[in-house]
């Protein structure tokens, strides 16, 4: 199972770093005890390298797992 780990940025913060348009998420903010199946921000990177942040659900889902509603 994938831990937990910690958030400290502020939105404001992370709009220095990426375009207006590459925030995909509503709501950023600091989470000190992000656990899995909390829904997080991610970076990611598409097909043209364009990084943008996209909520995730966060943990692992193991092979032989049933797929978790959504």
């Amino acid at each position: 199972m994938c831990g937990r780990y910690a958030l400290s940025e502020e939105k404001e913060e992370l709009d220095k770093w990426f375009d207006e348009d590459a925030i995909e998420v509503d709501t950023i903010k600091p989470n000190y005890n992000a656990a899995p199946t909390d829904i997080m921000p991610v970076v990611g990177e598409n097909e043209e390298g364009r990084r943008s942040i996209l909520p995730f659900r966060w943990g692992l889902l193991p092979f032989w797992a049933e797929e978790p509603d959504a």
